[in-house]
């Protein structure tokens, strides 16, 4: 199985928190089967050139997080069980977005990365 991206659009602080909620049960669950392998790599961004169309037409934030299998799983997890839109990671939306925080799933702390 390859690496998986995942793009979790919110606009407001609720919706954020929600994501970040939804991705420490997907991570705490053993259910590898029905869930995926541990999403990692999370990571905060503003979106700055907005879709036109789509999904993502309406969010101007998203959380983005990769696993390296059970693609199919994670995308029933987040399917089945709540209610937030998400599409997968191109490398178009690199283009589209600003990093903002990485995100400490424990702890729920976002730390300032120091991109050069």
């Amino acid at each position: 199985m390859g690496w998986q991206s995942y793009i979790l659009f919110y606009n407001c602080n609720e919706e954020k928190e929600n994501i970040i909620k939804v991705i420490k049960e997907h991570n705490n669950s053993e259910d590898y089967e029905n869930v995926g392998e541990e999403l990692i790599n999370i990571c905060s961004c503003k979106i700055e050139k907005k879709y036109k169309i789509g999904i993502g037409k309406n969010y101007s934030n998203a959380i983005i997080c990769g696993n390296g299998g059970g693609r199919d799983s994670t995308y029933k997890f987040f399917s089945k069980r709540w209610k937030f839109k998400y599409i997968p990671f191109t490398s178009s939306f690199e283009k589209r977005c600003k990093l903002l925080k990485i995100i400490n799933i424990d702890t729920g702390e976002e730390i300032n990365p120091e991109f050069k």
